[in-house]
């Protein structure tokens, strides 16, 4: 049976960079389909994070991604370095999920279609659910819900790396239930720079995705 429960909860209430401290929540939706109805903010004390109604309170952030090593939907190792003189568009997924994540997919497949001749610009889909997505999963759901690039690589791997990279790296909330598609995440685009530090993060809506295309210029020029 797949459980309801709130879509927003947080993780990690700062980062200090550069002497500058960024209060981080981290927007995330429950992947079953009670939750992706209900409101975003209908969360309530005993569902949500120490920082549910917390947003992103400072102009920009800049932090470094740690060092890793994950596989592909090729099944070709992918590592911290690959990021390095791109600028890359992040998502998280996992290949059960009912209600967000086909949806999250599509909104990416559409990104890289309209950014395919910006050389500049490479995208990557991370599982939050690796213990079940397999290179071969990915890889299919991907087909499924968008249309493949050489630019979009879509990883998974070991499972406490995976975990170090998304939580730990990104700074993304992953909370997991008793169901496999009862795992919550962030629904957001992440960008990162060429240096392979964290630079934004944004909603999928139009106003989002708009922001987003205009950081990924900027982060291009830089």
């Amino acid at each position: 049976m797949i459980h309801a429960r709130s879509s927003r909860f947080g993780l990690l209430p700062s980062i200090t960079t550069a002497g500058l401290v960024v209060v981080c929540a981290l927007a995330t939706s429950a992947c079953d389909p009670a939750s992706a109805r209900g409101s975003a903010g209908s969360a309530n004390a005993e569902d949500s994070g120490p920082l549910s109604n917390v947003k992103v309170s400072a102009p920009t952030i800049d932090f470094e991604l740690p060092e890793f090593e994950l596989v592909d939907h090729e099944k070709r190792p992918f590592k911290k370095a690959d990021l390095a003189g791109k600028v890359w568009v992040t998502d998280f997924i996992f290949t059960s999920c009912p209600s967000v994540c086909p949806g999250l997919t599509r909104k990416m497949s559409a990104l890289v279609k309209e950014l395919e001749g910006n050389d500049a610009v490479r995208f990557l889909t991370i599982t939050v659910d690796p213990e079940n997505d397999t290179p071969e999963k990915l890889a299919a759901f991907g087909r499924e819900h968008g249309t493949p690039s050489p630019k979009w690589f879509m990883v998974t791997g070991e499972p406490k790396v995976v975990d170090n990279t998304v939580i730990k790296g990104f700074l993304m909330a992953v909370q997991r239930g008793s169901a496999r598609t009862d795992i919550s995440h962030a629904e957001r685009f992440v960008v990162v720079d060429k240096r392979a530090h964290v630079r934004g993060l944004f909603d999928t809506d139009d106003a989002g995705l708009a922001s987003l295309k205009k950081r990924i210029d900027e982060l291009a020029a830089e």
